[in-house]
């Protein structure tokens, strides 16, 4: 971790900042903690998963967590159990041992593990090109007018989605190359007609956001959304099925209007229906990738 290497960017908050009632000791170090994995991740070459591991060992070994008093229920500092309760002169009923307990807590949620998969997941879809096949059978499919291409960006988005939970390695490492050689091959680059190039940028941009919204694995933040909803709303049960029940009207809605309106924001509504020459260009290259890749491999099966 950057602070093992360099301790000076992390002792100035751990010992620097006096607690008060607001700000407690743990707080502090959490603090102190946090800035320092991301000062390492951002200026070092250490694998994230030595910098999380020392992090946590860290904070287990100074007690920075918060425990459970047996005897109130209410949340306690680690460090504090055993202690006198200077409030209610009662002893605080907790066991400073389970600070360990608690910095691995997190790893027992199920939706954790659900994003573990799903990313795991993401990740031989990306490296079997599996993705990228799919995208080029929709602009096979739909690729004979400016508004096919557009709905078969859109919906190549929805249908990943679920399977490749970050947004950012979605849009940027599979849908990106496929949306850039699409207008190539129309012809379109910022210095010559532009606009259709355009016009497939921001479709495939906003499909990005669509499809993150939609699923619970569409993004990495979208766990931590359903964590804090519980722990707010107790009688509130969120899982993958609720997630998709309660966002697919919307989301549907938008997709289905989405190519229009930002045909007529980007002034290539009259071109949405009309046939080019260089569609046929489009299907063509999409055939010719596809004849590049191959027959689908055990793999991508």
């Amino acid at each position: 971790m950057n602070s093992l290497e360099n301790p000076s960017e992390q002792i100035p908050l751990w010992f620097g900042l006096r607690p008060t009632d607001e700000l407690t000791i743990t707080a502090i170090r959490l603090l102190s903690v946090f800035i320092s994995c991301i000062l390492a991740l951002l200026t070092t070459s250490i694998n994230i998963s030595v910098i999380v591991l020392t992090a946590l060992t860290l904070l287990s070994l100074t007690q920075s967590f918060q425990c459970q008093d047996h005897t109130t229920g209410s949340s306690v500092e680690c460090r504090l159990c055993g202690q006198l309760d200077p409030t209610q002169d009662l002893v605080y009923d907790c066991q400073a041992s389970e600070s360990f307990e608690r910095s691995l807590g997190g790893f027992s949620s199920t939706v954790v593990w659900l994003i573990f998969a799903a990313f795991h997941l993401g990740k031989a879809v990306e490296t079997t090109q599996l993705g990228k096949r799919m995208s080029l059978w929709m602009i096979r499919s739909f690729g004979k007018h400016i508004i096919g291409l557009a709905y078969a960006i859109l919906f190549s988005e929805l249908i990943l989605a679920p399977f490749v939970p970050s947004n950012t390695a979605r849009g940027g490492g599979i849908i990106l190359p496929v949306v850039h050689s699409i207008a190539t091959s129309l012809g379109s680059t910022p210095e010559n007609n532009p606009k259709i190039g355009s016009y497939l940028m921001l479709v495939g941009a906003h499909a990005n956001l669509l499809s993150a919204s939609m699923y619970l694995t569409g993004m990495a933040p979208n766990p931590i959304v359903l964590e804090k909803a519980n722990r707010l709303f107790p009688d509130l049960h969120f899982d993958f099925m609720s997630w998709l029940v309660g966002s697919s009207v919307p989301v549907l809605v938008c997709a289905l209007s989405l190519p229009y309106l930002l045909a007529r924001a980007c002034g290539v509504l009259g071109q949405v229906s009309q046939k080019d020459p260089n569609r046929n260009e489009v299907i063509e290259h999409a055939k010719r990738q596809l004849s590049d890749m191959g027959t689908m491999s055990l793999k991508e099966l």
